[in-house]
């Protein structure tokens, strides 16, 4: 996930979006990582904000009718 491309269609869809939190939120989720050493607990946490925010980026990048 944490791919040039990805951050390049982030850069695009968020240049595009009227709100700019889900963005950042989901940057930063990624790259909050913390390898393998990570806790169980820490990487829930972690998929959850990534889940949520790309959820967000999802709402706030669909075209408006």
């Amino acid at each position: 996930m944490r791919t040039p491309s990805t951050v390049a269609a982030l850069v695009l869809l968020e240049g595009r979006a009227s709100v700019t939190w889900p963005f950042e939120q989901f940057r930063r989720a990624l790259v909050g990582y913390g390898g393998p050493d990570e806790t169980r607990a820490a990487k829930e946490g972690r998929w959850q904000v990534v889940n949520a925010s790309l959820n967000a980026v999802r709402r706030v990048s669909r075209p408006t009718p």
